[in-house]
């Protein structure tokens, strides 16, 4: 019977706390058992605090994951400035970019790749796409939110490709292409964070000698519909604004799935180590609990104790792992950095 009963619990002694004088005169009887018996058990808070930071970090990274997502999506949507996304059967030359039967306003976007070097730096071949001066059909905006209008001799590379090479606007980049290569001065820099392009105007898409014709074409200002516009014989296929989105999305669709998953396993997480760290807090102190109660405690005060030793446990988690969680969702966003996705490092209140 006597191996059966509790551990008895180690003498009291002095902690910390009891030398400042003035503040340990102001605490109430049970806020000094709390402070005891966390000072008197120092390795187990600690040790229960990791799970909580655990909890945090995954928090953190989802919340700011789910936000850079939806940041992505939507510049990337608000740069869509057209109706429909058209293919043609056969390229159809830029002096005269015409679809018969198609009306509206028509804007032919041919597409070309190249490397782009600056300094001892070049890239992967990226897609340069060539568009009238004054086109409307794709806005681009610099990092302040500022339109970037397009000429003839405009030169607009996105802001990751930029930063990768080290380029700001009013530099010389040379791109190099099947045909040759030509030195162009960059007149901006375009916040593109899903399928991000670089866009050029006439008189450079001529110089890098690319072919003058083209199979793509953006369509607005029209009153034909999805289905008339597919029947024409010389369309090859069309595809909307938003299914042009979500083509571009279908990458963000997974990190999605993924913010879920690590949500939940933080909710879970948490869970399970608030209830371990109680359920082992109220057996190490089964005595204690039971003096408690004989001398007149309640089982609500007596409960207020234990839940006051749990706050401050997840408080001292949370201080440790908001920063470390930040620091994990940057590290994701830059090692999921691709040629087709960069996500802003976003995250919100929540």
């Amino acid at each position: 019977a006597a191996a059966m009963r509790p551990k008895k619990e180690k003498a009291g002694r002095s902690v910390l706390v009891d030398k400042w004088g003035g503040l340990w005169k102001r605490l109430g009887f049970g806020s000094k058992m709390v402070l005891r018996n966390i000072f008197r058990n120092k390795l187990r808070i600690l040790l229960s605090s990791v799970g909580v930071v655990g909890s945090v970090m995954l928090l953190i990274m989802g919340i700011g994951l789910y936000d850079s997502v939806e940041c992505a999506s939507d510049t990337y949507s608000k740069s869509l400035n057209y109706e429909y996304h058209i293919v043609t059967d056969a390229p159809v030359p830029l002096e005269t970019p015409a679809i018969e039967g198609i009306t509206g306003r028509l804007t032919a976007a041919p597409v070309y790749a190249v490397n782009v070097s600056f300094a001892d730096a070049t890239s992967e071949m990226v897609q340069v796409r060539s568009l009238p001066a004054s086109d409307s059909s794709i806005k681009l905006t610099d990092k302040s939110n500022n339109l970037l209008t397009m000429s003839d001799i405009s030169l607009i590379l996105p802001h990751f490709l930029a930063e990768d090479l080290g380029v700001k606007a009013g530099d010389t980049v040379t791109l190099s292409g099947v045909y040759g290569q030509y030195a162009c001065e960059v007149t901006g820099i375009s916040v593109q964070y899903l399928l991000p392009t670089v866009y050029c105007g006439k008189t450079v898409y001529e110089n890098l000698k690319a072919p003058l014709y083209t199979d793509t074409f953006y369509l607005s200002d029209t009153t034909l519909t999805r289905d008339q516009i597919a029947e024409n014989p010389a369309v090859k296929f069309v595809r909307t604004r938003d299914e042009m989105r979500d083509r571009a999305l279908s990458t963000a669709v997974i990190l999605n799935l993924f913010v879920a998953i690590i949500v939940l396993g933080a909710a879970v997480l948490a869970l399970t180590v608030i209830y371990n760290v109680t359920a082992i807090n109220v057996h190490e102190r089964a005595r204690e609990i039971a003096t408690l109660m004989v001398l007149g405690y309640r089982r609500g005060e007596t409960a207020r104790l234990i839940v006051s030793e749990n706050i401050v446990t997840t408080l001292l988690g949370c201080l440790i792992g908001l920063p470390l969680g930040y620091g994990l969702f940057r590290w994701i966003v830059a090692v999921s950095a691709s040629l087709n996705v960069s996500l802003p490092i976003l995250l919100t209140a929540p």
